[in-house]
């Protein structure tokens, strides 16, 4: 009998000599052909050394990174308006009677930036044409700046989005660099934001406007100012306080 087998009847000879000891104490003697089993003890080495495990290697998976290319600006007037002009970057394209692109002094020192032109400015090829200009001419007339000579208004969208909504993403991303090449052409010594749109696009931020008025913010190192737009406040006329606040905040930051 080989020692696996002897260590098995063993066990099983133990196991069955409790059960039989509670039956018959005196029944304690070992059968005779039993042989005790030593089972030897693992040899462990006083240093083992670690089992070095190396995975298996993985296959390199080239994943392209897509890299935004900066938007060229145009740094002429000329150039700047024929490109505007024959833009079909996006679908605003499609239904725009005109392109809405200025009004105002190209050289002056403040520079409003709207949101996007409605159906009033497509059909009078100029931004705030209609009710809202109405009210911007008024704020900017209280602020004793002559609309002619002292400033300068453009839209950060250049034509007017079908039903008045408001700029998606993807078409204020198609306009932004004509948008930063009006302000690198005009160079202005303040910008006030009006609306979210605009402020968001200038200051990269989507913070709620009441977070962001009151304060004076930073676009390449010219003073923006963020106030509403001159839509929002036709619909909430007891947010015009709050406007002009914000204005009397870029009269003093302009000096």
């Amino acid at each position: 009998m080989n020692d696996g087998y002897k260590l098995l009847y063993n066990n099983l000879w133990l196991i069955n000599k409790s059960r039989i000891a509670k039956l018959n104490p005196d029944y304690t003697h070992l059968p005779q052909d039993i042989v005790p089993v030593t089972i030897p003890k693992p040899v462990v080495a006083s240093n083992p050394k670690p089992i070095k495990i190396t995975p298996p290697e993985l296959p390199v998976i080239d994943i392209p990174i897509l890299k935004q290319k900066p938007a060229d600006i145009i740094l002429n007037w000329d150039k700047l308006v024929s490109t505007i002009n024959n833009c079909k970057l996006c679908s605003l394209c499609d239904n725009r009677q005109n392109v809405v692109i200025e009004r105002g002094n190209r050289e002056a020192k403040w520079m409003f930036v709207g949101e996007a032109p409605n159906s009033e400015d497509d059909k009078e090829c100029r931004p705030f044409a209609g009710q809202s200009g109405q009210l911007l001419d008024k704020m900017i007339g209280a602020m004793k700046l002559d609309l002619e000579r002292d400033v300068y208004i453009c839209n950060i969208v250049k034509c007017s989005p079908q039903s008045n909504h408001n700029p998606k993403a993807n078409e204020i991303a198609m306009c932004k660099n004509y948008l930063l090449s009006q302000i690198e052409l005009v160079k202005p010594n303040i910008i006030i934001a009006l609306g979210r749109f605009a402020i968001w696009t200038l200051l990269d931020s989507p913070v709620a406007i009441e977070k962001l008025r009151g304060k004076v913010h930073r676009y390449n190192n010219i003073p923006l100012i963020a106030t509403y737009s001159p839509i929002y406040l036709l619909r909430n006329p007891d947010a015009k306080k709050d406007a002009w606040d914000d204005l009397q905040l870029a009269m003093k930051t302009k000096g």
